[in-house]
Parts: C-alpha cells; sequence; structure tokens
C-alpha cells in the first residue's frame, strides 16, 4: 500500500472521529509525514525489478542446449548472436526530471519553456521501427531496418545479410562462425528452417531455448546501450530515429563487442550449476 493511501486513511480516520489540533481544526497528516515515517521504520522503497518466468520444461531444455553447445567445443569467438528489437518514436528514456530552484519558481509561473520540461504528450500508439543485427567478437552485422512487424519474408531476407557478414568475418579471420538465434515464430517457419539448412550447412546454426534471454546476453545488452543513446538524442521523426540508431550502431567500439562477447562460455557452465535457472547479472546481485 502506497503513503498516499495510507494518509488518506488515517485522514478519514481522523475525520470521522473529528480529532482536532491546537487550532481547532480537524487534524490531518500529509502524506509526505507517512512517507519519511514508513522510510525510517521499514527502509526506502525499492522498485520491482521485472524478469522472466521459467517453467520447469524450460529449464530442462536450457540444460540440455548448454550441454549441447559445450559438447561441441565452441567458444565465445565462434557465434554471431542474433536479434530483433523494436524502439518507439515517443518513448522517453527517463521519467524524472530534477528542477532548480530558478526553474520551479518559472514553472509557478506558468512559463511554458519549464511548463514543457515536465509535461510531454505522447501518441497511444506511436511510431516505431523493427529492427534486428548481430554481434560477434569479430564485430557488428549489417544494422537491418525491417520498419514493420517481423514475419517470414523479413527475416528470410534478414539471413541473407547475416550469411553475408558471416561469410566476410571467417574469410577475414579465418574463422567458421555458427548463426544463433531465438524462438520467434518467424525464425522457427518451415521455409526459414530449410533456408538456414541452405546458408548454414551442417547445422551451423544454433536454436536458444525458449524464453532465455540471459543466453544470448551479449545482443541483448547490445540493444541496451544503444537504445537509451538513441532516445537521449530525442528524434522527431522516423527519419530519424534510423539514422541515430545507424550512427549509435555503427559508433560502438570493436573492444566493447569484445567485451560483450567473452564470458559466454561462463554463462552456460552457469546455467548448468542452475540447473536451469535464471542467470542473474552480477551488478544486479546486491545484498538485501
Amino acid at each position: 500500500m502506497g503513503s498516499k493511501k495510507i494518509a488518506n486513511i488515517i485522514n478519514d480516520i481522523l475525520k470521522n472521529k473529528k480529532i482536532m489540533d491546537s487550532n481547532g481544526k480537524i487534524l490531518s497528516i500529509s502524506f509526505k509525514t507517512v512517507c519519511r515515517y514508513l522510510n525510517t521504520e521499514l527502509g526506502t522503497p525499492r522498485k520491482i525489478r521485472k524478469s522472466f518466468f521459467l517453467t520447469k520444461k524450460q529449464m530442462e531444455e536450457r540444460v540440455k542446449f548448454c550441454k549441447d553447445i559445450l559438447s561441441k567445443g565452441l567458444t565465445y569467438k565462434d557465434i554471431m548472436f542474433t536479434d530483433e528489437t523494436k524502439i518507439e518514436l515517443g518513448n522517453y528514456t527517463h521519467d524524472f526530471i530534477r528542477l532548480s530552484p530558478q526553474t520551479r519558481e518559472k514553472l509557478k509561473n506558468g512559463e511554458e519553456e519549464a511548463y514543457n520540461l515536465v509535461n510531454r504528450p505522447q501518441r497511444k500508439f506511436e511510431k516505431s521501427l523493427m529492427l534486428a543485427g548481430g554481434i560477434s567478437y569479430h564485430g557488428l552485422t549489417k544494422l537491418i531496418i525491417l520498419d514493420r512487424t517481423l514475419n517470414e519474408f523479413s527475416y528470410g531476407q534478414g539471413l541473407l545479410f547475416y550469411k553475408d557478414d558471416i561469410n566476410s568475418f571467417n574469410l577475414k579471420h579465418n574463422s567458421d562462425i555458427y548463426l544463433e538465434q531465438d524462438g520467434a515464430p518467424a525464425h522457427r517457419c518451415k521455409s526459414n528452417r530449410h533456408l538456414l539448412n541452405k546458408l548454414f550447412p551442417g547445422g551451423r546454426w544454433i536454436q536458444n531455448p525458449p524464453n532465455s534471454p540471459d543466453l544470448a546476453y551479449p545482443i541483448e545488452n547490445l540493444w541496451g546501450i544503444i537504445k537509451p543513446r538513441v532516445k537521449m538524442r530525442n528524434p522527431q521523426t522516423l527519419d530519424e530515429l534510423k539514422q541515430f540508431f545507424l550512427e549509435e550502431w555503427n559508433s560502438v567500439p570493436l573492444k566493447m563487442v569484445q567485451n560483450l562477447c567473452k564470458g559466454y562460455l561462463k554463462k552456460l557452465e552457469k546455467c548448468i550449476e542452475l540447473n536451469g535457472g535464471r542467470i542473474e547479472p552480477e551488478h544486479k546481485k546486491k545484498s538485501f
């Protein structure tokens, strides 16, 4: 229960019992007072972090997947991690803003500039882009802009781009890279599975187990780095959104790419150790 609701309940009781203050007025308590008391007695609140739920079957599939990858003798240099992501034009990176005393005074006086800082109209259904890309120890693939939703055809076209980039990395670094993908319906359809076997013969592609973003953390983390950077640039049109995302994608240094890919095998080993359980990022393992 929030501090405002608690304050309302207390104030209703004080009003019904006609409890007066020293000035003869109905006694009341502010939600800020309730909040300070709760912080003192119970500690400051924490935002609940959402994470993915795993069934017993999914955990078993994750263990099997990890063991299969390790048995092949692959390293973090042998895999191209691919994924798609959606980014909306009107989503803001920050929901909170700190105002200086001068700005607060301007807001109090109704100045438009200050008002616009704390009021940001947003469409109910924002325009968005669907993007796809891959990350390997040797570098990033071309960024694929799908414009609309991911479907069987668009993903099939994306596989052709991935194949070109993987061939380029293989030739340049004398490697033999596997393509990794998640279990999206467009990835698992019959036509694209046939195309995968044609483009990457000998089973040189990997299907991640269901509900396992932590096992594809290089690409998942990369989206988490790039998207806030794009939003901080405050794109106003879809063309600007495309341009900014492409610029941020192309500016990612190779050292960062390599650091994101390192430790992949340790993730697999950790998943097995946890019997298929979620792998928590190290920076989120805070004591309570």
